[in-house]
């Protein structure tokens, strides 16, 4: 089988890629899990030892750290949008063939052969060939006909 898809990268699937690959992070469910409850357990520890400013003070300070994470996220997602010529914007060709994919954009032109592939991430809107844990290809669901989805599938495999 051999097909082309035709994209764009735009800010926001930049972010949606960056949220994908942090969300299957041990680090992010540290972040996101562990912080929350050790912060609230021991906010209840200093309320019961009746010290309620600072109960106050380090719970609001833990939950700040929380969210300025997700906002870090997000800011480095689109500063790397907006410094790399290849990503802003910019129509992405990508030909999938038996042996290899290809991907071109105005500024570069990269060969890829799916033995290179580490594993393929699958949301419900999006694909995405990973070739590490951090780099990957963008690829929407909604440009793929039912047979080049199962193609796409049966050559990378799948991450569990």
């Amino acid at each position: 089988m051999d097909f082309f898809i035709e994209s764009r990268y735009t800010l926001e699937e930049s972010r949606r890629f960056a949220r994908v690959i942090n969300h299957r992070s041990p680090r992010f469910w540290i972040a996101r899990c562990l912080v929350p409850v050790l912060t609230i357990a021991y906010s209840i520890f200093l309320l019961q030892k009746e010290m309620y400013m600072i109960a106050g003070f380090f719970f609001l300070v833990m939950m700040l750290l929380v969210g300025l994470g997700e906002y870090l996220r997000d800011y480095r997602s689109r500063k790397l949008w907006e410094e790399s010529a290849a990503l802003r914007d910019e129509r992405v060709l990508l030909h999938f063939t038996e042996e290899e994919v290809e991907v071109r954009t105005s500024v570069s032109q990269s060969h890829f052969s799916y033995d290179k592939f580490t594993h393929l991430l699958e949301t419900r809107t999006h694909l995405y060939p990973m070739l590490s844990s951090t780099q990957g290809i963008l690829v929407v669901k909604e440009a793929l006909t039912p047979d080049q989805l199962a193609f796409i599938r049966s050559r990378l495999p799948q991450k569990k």
